[in-house]
């Protein structure tokens, strides 16, 4: 089953059924035991439902009212928090955090605010608990802080880029160090309560939120808990609280400047770049300040998801967002952006892939072509055409992916369908078809030459 269709000026009358269907259909495939959705254009919400159990014990089903823990959206509600304060001019986010943190380790000196809003800060992802024998059910900031504190840095700011929660815990402690206020308070104050965001908070284990989905996760074929019960003092990295209604309003309040000026949010939605001038590459695209900015089939994307099984995926261009809500786990098959990437294909038609056709390779993509074959066809990769910190992540990704590629087998063809430049990188985009599927793949080069960035998607049912 597949959402693409014929390309279009619109999408067809019965698009809110065919959407439902397909999001029905295809979380049943993955596994997922509730979700909800919405879908924005043009700044109403246009379609929205819900279909599953958001608790599996006592058989809830879940509902566009239904509360889900966000995870890692929570870093744009972070990001915006800061940017706030910088409208005020109460942070400057080019000044070292030392200004703001005046306990800070001499490590993180040369560190700055907006290091920690594009991952740029050599920060490390994991810092809470160094010492993996010990169970704990509470963790007071003061304690993570004593912990990031102690957490070695991995390399100079602003000459990588790596995903890090400690940076946005740390950008938690610096609003609540300006604003006075804490973390929780400043975010109703400041965005909850005035965009009426009746139903979105921040998650604390002893307090009882109503209808909240339970968590689950994967483990030998079986739906289990999905474990996260440890309380944290202070959860500006992953903790955020709500709904598909209450992010439809958000994400109208980010495109109409309610929520911020609009040349905060450009600037947001602007690719990082290093200390050499090169545009950031991460594992989704670029990365802006609290989003991931990436590109499809012409279309520019803003988006971001969470660990917990959920995705805000925005073609702001086209006055476009997508709202996805599940309650299973991302890596156990919660891939809640890929669902709303097909959302956005099937309501956007010239952004799928199937539309375009193969561009005559004169030569000069050749070995990145090569690559991108001997790579799908479960080879070893060449670790010489790849950015060093690109390929860390990478090779990982790759073995684990290496026992589905080869039962897909050869592939029988590979063509390149476009090369995009941004700034100093080079987007490159394939269709390579084997005997039973086709996949579309995207190879992005640095200035340097190097593969910053390799993946591949199926525009079928995930």
């Amino acid at each position: 089953m597949s959402l693409a269709f014929a390309s279009a000026a619109a999408p067809p009358s019965d698009f809110k059924s065919r959407i439902d269907k397909f999001l029905r259909v295809s979380a049943e495939s993955m596994g997922i035991p509730g979700f909800a959705y919405a879908v924005v254009k043009d700044g109403k919400v246009i379609c929205q439902g819900a279909h599953g159990l958001s608790n599996l014990t006592y058989k809830v089903r879940a509902t566009p009212k239904t509360p889900f823990l966000l995870a890692s959206i929570t870093k744009q509600f972070t990001a915006a928090a800061i940017m706030r304060l910088a409208e005020q001019g109460k942070v400057k986010i080019d000044e070292p955090i030392s200004t703001y943190l005046a306990d800070a380790p001499e490590s993180w000196h040369a560190i700055t605010v907006r290091n920690l809003l594009n991952h740029t800060g050599g920060l490390k992802d994991r810092f809470e608990e160094k010492n993996t024998s010990l169970w704990r059910l509470n963790y007071s900031e003061l304690a993570m802080y004593e912990a990031a504190k102690s957490t070695p840095v991995d390399f100079a700011p602003g000459t990588a880029w790596q995903y890090t929660d400690q940076g946005y815990f740390l950008l938690g402690r610096i609003i609540e160090e300006v604003s006075g206020q804490k973390y929780r308070a400043f975010l109703e104050e400041s965005f909850f309560k005035p965009l009426g965001m009746t139903s979105t908070t921040t998650i604390a284990m002893k307090e009882i939120v109503p209808n909240l989905a339970e968590g689950y996760a994967m483990e030998g074929g079986k739906i289990i808990h999905n474990h996260r019960r440890t309380d944290y003092g202070l959860v500006s990295h992953f903790g955020v609280i709500s709904t598909v209604g209450d992010l439809a309003k958000w994400v109208i309040a980010m495109n109409s400047g309610k929520a911020l000026k609009p040349e905060t949010v450009k600037e947001m939605w602007t690719p990082a770049r290093l200390a050499d001038g090169s545009e950031v590459t991460g594992t989704s695209g670029s990365y802006g300040l609290g989003w991931f900015l990436e590109w499809l089939n012409g279309h520019r994307v803003v988006q971001h998801g969470g660990a917990t099984g959920t995705a805000l995926y925005t073609l702001p261009d086209d006055h476009l967002a997508v709202i996805v809500l599940t309650n299973l786990e991302q890596l156990s098959g919660g891939n809640a952006t890929s669902l709303a990437q097909s959302v956005a294909k099937f309501m956007v038609p010239d952004a799928s892939w199937g539309s375009l056709r193969p561009l005559e390779d004169q030569g000069q993509h050749a070995e990145f072509t090569t690559e991108l074959r001997h790579v799908l066809s479960a080879e070893n990769a060449n670790e010489s055409l790849y950015d060093p910190t690109f390929y860390r992540l990478y090779r990982t990704a790759l073995a684990s992916q290496k026992a589905q590629l080869a039962q897909l087998g050869k592939p029988l063809s590979v063509d390149l369908l476009f090369v995009r430049p941004t700034g100093s990188v080079h987007t490159l985009g394939y269709r390579v078809k084997y005997k039973d599927l086709t996949l579309y793949a995207t190879v992005r080069v640095g200035a340097d030459g190097k593969i910053r960035y390799l993946g591949a998607e199926n525009e079928e049912l995930p």
